[in-house]
C-alpha cells in the first residue's frame, strides 16, 4: 500500500514538471493554426490525473480528504481537455476568454486543496517531516501563487466587464530586467518548486517506512 503511495506521488511530480517545461512551436494562417509543444501539458496532465486517481483510492475516513482529492480530480480531468485544446490555435471571444481564466483559477486553487489532503494524508501515516513540509506547501500555494493572481484575475474581470473591453494587468513594481525575472520566478514558480520539493521528502519518508 505505501508502495503505491510512493507510485502516485511521482506520477504527479513528473506530471508538474512536464507542465512547467515549455519547448513549443506554432504555426497560424490568419488567426487559426496548430501548436507543436515537445513537454505538452496534456501529457502531463494525464499523469497527474493517474497519480491524484491513485491518492483519491486511500481509504482515509477524513470527509475533508475525501472532499479535496474530488475537486482535484475534477479539476485534473478539466485541465486535461483545457490541455488538448492547446495543441489547436484559434481565436476566442472575450466572454470565453473571461470563462477559461476563472476556470484556470479554480484549478490553481485545487493545489492548495491537494497539500490540505496531503496533510490530512501525513497525519494519518505519521509522517511528521512531510507534515511540516506540507503545511508550509499549503502556506506557500495559498499566500504567493494563487491569491495575488487571483486578486488581479478577478479585479481584471471586473474592469473588462465594465469598459467593455479585455483588460489586462501589466505588473512590474518598479522592477526591471533581471530583477523582474527573478520576482516573477519567486512568484510563478517559487511555490511549485517548494511543493516538488515536499513530494521528494514524502517519498523519502514512507520509503523509511517500508
Amino acid at each position: 500500500m505505501m508502495k503505491d503511495h510512493i507510485k502516485n506521488i511521482n506520477f504527479i511530480f513528473w506530471g508538474v514538471i512536464i507542465i512547467m517545461i515549455d519547448f513549443s512551436y506554432s504555426w497560424t494562417s490568419y488567426g487559426k493554426g496548430y501548436k507543436f509543444d515537445l513537454f505538452n501539458d496534456f501529457f502531463g496532465s494525464i499523469m497527474l490525473l493517474i497519480g491524484i486517481w491513485g491518492l483519491s483510492k486511500i481509504r482515509i475516513q477524513h470527509k475533508a480528504y475525501i472532499l479535496t482529492m474530488k475537486v482535484c480530480l475534477t479539476a485534473s480531468f478539466v485541465q486535461i481537455f483545457l490541455a488538448f485544446s492547446d495543441f489547436y490555435v484559434y481565436n476566442i471571444t472575450q466572454h470565453v476568454e473571461s470563462v477559461l481564466n476563472i476556470i484556470n483559477l479554480i484549478i490553481d486553487f485545487s493545489l492548495v486543496l491537494f497539500s490540505t489532503a496531503m496533510i490530512i494524508l501525513s497525519q494519518k501515516a505519521e509522517l511528521t517531516k512531510s507534515l511540516k513540509h506540507w503545511t508550509n506547501t499549503k502556506n506557500l500555494l495559498f499566500w504567493i501563487h494563487f491569491l495575488p493572481f487571483a486578486i488581479l484575475t478577478v479585479i481584471s474581470e471586473i474592469m473588462t466587464l465594465i469598459r467593455g473591453y479585455r483588460f489586462n494587468w501589466d505588473v512590474e513594481f518598479g522592477l526591471e530586467g533581471l530583477s523582474y525575472t527573478i520576482a516573477s520566478l519567486i512568484t510563478l514558480h517559487g511555490p511549485i518548486i517548494y511543493t516538488l520539493y515536499t513530494m521528494h521528502v514524502t517519498k523519502k519518508e514512507i520509503k523509511h517506512k517500508l
